[in-house]
């Protein structure tokens, strides 16, 4: 991965999300009908990338 330094402003929430439900504060990519995201539980075992805030220009 390589990037230029510039924040993604890019989303792709699946319908409805993210829910505002206060225990999802993670998001993982829903592979069935949609392929959008979807908010979850950091509680859930799933593979992960990092988030790291931007510094912008």
């Amino acid at each position: 991965w390589e990037t230029s330094g510039i924040c993604l402003t890019y989303t792709n929430w699946n319908n409805g999300e993210p829910n505002g439900d206060a225990s999802e504060e993670c998001l993982e990519i829903n592979v069935d009908a949609e392929k959008g995201w979807n908010d979850i539980s950091c509680e859930e075992n799933r593979p992960f990338i990092c988030e790291k805030k931007c510094q912008g220009n």
